[in-house]
């Protein structure tokens, strides 16, 4: 007759059914599932961040030896006509 009846899994106003009960592990196990989320796609951000990186490096080369070029033709172009 009092508070803590055996038989009742959880409370409150709704009445304590069996889905309003929620014990710790489950609780315990959800944070566990965020969090092992939250690395997982913090690493795949990592990964696609490198891979785009991998992607433009032969690109970025390129167009360096290019502007080394222009560079150097101009140099020597413009430096004959200097006194």
């Amino acid at each position: 007759m009092g508070r803590n009846r055996s038989g009742d899994k959880g409370g409150g106003a709704g009445g304590g059914g069996p889905s309003a009960y929620s014990p710790p592990i489950d609780h315990y196990r959800r944070q566990i599932g965020k969090q092992d989320g939250k690395k997982e796609r913090r690493r795949l951000r990592s990964i696609t961040q490198h891979q785009e990186s991998k992607e433009m490096a032969p690109k970025m080369l390129k167009q360096s030896v290019s502007n080394q070029t222009l560079a150097s033709f101009f140099f020597l172009n413009f430096a004959t006509w200097l006194p």
